[in-house]
């Protein structure tokens, strides 16, 4: 430091210090080494300061705790796009979609490209593989927010609940990648294979239906996948526990054509093979355009036994604002039938044999990161 001087005024500013907590917090000598560093020569010199930034909210504490209270850690959260108009000065031609994959952090607007820091993770997963509780861990994350391994914090953002608990957020664009490493790690020991997280391209003017849109349907599959690997309950559609086995598009012996219900139930032939499934069994199914089914967008049919003969079917439509749909022809055949709106009320009710799902329970259904997703939050960045 003595080319800097002793009285210099500066301000050092440092990208990503969530890499020297990390050190911390595995107790190297290397993290108590730089914050001592900082401390001598940033913190307690006078007309002195530091800047830096970090996804993980910690960071704040392993400062405190190695400058001893000299100065106080003033948090700002990081600058983010509020709307598509702002995205499109930095990345022309990006949707609402694509905005939300990059957590809307100009930072990974600009970086876009794949990164060698993703095949540094691979191969330290493969010589240090996580176990499974640390990979349910990881994806139940999703849903409830709570902070994850310390191998995994840099590529999550974080924020705070309402007690001042660190919560993590999912950002699309990193999770795709860890996915991917996940499933070659242990696609030949649990059903990691089945949670597919489709890249959302595509604007929300652009949908099939001007009252529906895919993303809906992708959301809500999504939260329905973790939360049957992760064994967490599946209010307010599904009244069953994580001992049932779960499969998606698996038994379907056709193409996802326009259709009613009881040409889907006639393609279902016998359901699932009996002498390879676990029962009790949910068998969901979702078509890939929201207007392959008239009156539905999926189906989940629940076998309570290996002998069951006529499941018990539930229907889920998903509407991007507040329109009602008509009973239909299908109706009828579909007991239990869900309505999921984007533009949800307040309160849940019962039209017209639907089950409105209310905004409370949509965002609960959905988990703290994939409430990000759903309508409502996306008109706000139109």
């Amino acid at each position: 430091m003595n080319w800097l001087g002793k009285n210099t005024e500066c301000v050092l500013i440092i990208d990503g210090m969530s890499k020297f907590q990390i050190l911390q917090e595995r107790d190297n000598q290397a993290a108590s080494i730089f914050f001592e560093f900082l401390r001598d020569n940033f913190l307690s010199p006078a007309n002195r300061a530091l800047v830096f930034s970090s996804h993980v909210l910690g960071t704040t504490h392993s400062c405190n705790h190695y400058f001893g209270g000299k100065r106080e850690v003033r948090l700002e959260p990081l600058p983010l796009i509020v709307n598509v108009e702002k995205a499109n000065e930095l990345v022309a031609g990006l949707s609402i979609q694509e905005m939300l994959y990059y957590n809307k952090i100009p930072g990974l607007i600009y970086t876009r490209e794949t990164n060698m820091v993703f095949y540094e993770l691979e191969a330290q997963l493969k010589k240090r593989p996580p176990n499974l509780e640390a990979v349910h861990a990881l994806l139940e994350s999703f849903i409830s927010g709570n902070d994850v391994d310390l191998d995994f914090q840099p590529f999550f953002d974080t924020t705070r609940s309402s007690d001042g608990e660190t919560q993590v957020i999912w950002i699309m664009c990193h999770m795709h990648r860890i996915l991917g490493i996940l499933v070659k790690l242990f696609l030949t020991k649990t059903r990691l294979s089945q949670i597919s997280f489709p890249t959302f391209t595509g604007s929300l003017e652009n949908s099939t239906s001007p009252t529906r849109t895919r993303m809906d349907l992708k959301s809500c599959l999504r939260s329905l996948l973790l939360r049957f690997f992760c064994g967490l309950d599946c209010a307010p559609f599904f009244d069953v526990d994580c001992s049932w086995s779960f499969s998606y598009n698996k038994f379907y012996k056709r193409s996802f054509g326009q259709s009613s219900y009881s040409e889907f139930r006639d393609a279902m032939l016998d359901g699932p093979p009996r002498e390879k499934t676990k029962f009790p069994h949910v068998a969901y199914y979702a078509a890939p355009s929201q207007d392959s089914w008239n009156n539905y967008d999926a189906f989940a049919l629940l076998y309570e036994t290996k002998t069951t003969k006529s499941p018990t079917v539930l229907g889920f439509q998903l509407r991007e604002r507040r329109a009602t749909p008509s009973l239909g022809e299908d109706k009828a055949e579909v007991p239990a039938s869900f309505l999921v709106r984007g533009n949800a009320s307040g309160t849940s009710t019962t039209i017209k044999g639907w089950r409105f799902v209310s905004k409370a329970e949509a965002v609960e259904f959905f988990g703290l990161s994939g409430a990000m997703w759903i309508p409502s939050e996306l008109e706000k960045l139109r």
